[in-house]
């Protein structure tokens, strides 16, 4: 289990997802700037929109296929923040 659990996640827009947390939290994060801005090999196929698309809610966090994910924690935070502004 995580500090902080998806319990809902559906895709809205381009890089956006909305996600609905257990503690309540909820709201649309867009991860496009982390999608495009990002070193690391494994995130350069989501780019791909419909492989963006292609995710699935598996252990209260997003993945994709079988060696990719977002940690929930960190969609958390930035789901927080950007409600913050």
């Amino acid at each position: 289990m995580h500090k902080h659990n998806i319990e809902q996640a559906k895709y809205q827009e381009g890089y956006k997802i909305f996600l609905g947390f257990n503690d309540g939290l909820k709201g649309v994060v867009d991860l496009k700037k982390f999608i495009f801005n990002n070193d690391f090999s494994v995130f350069k196929r989501l780019q791909d929109k419909k492989q963006f698309k292609d995710f699935n809610l598996e252990n209260h966090t997003l993945v994709w296929g079988n060696d990719l994910d977002l940690a929930p924690e960190f969609l958390y935070d930035l789901l927080k923040s950007n409600k913050v502004k």
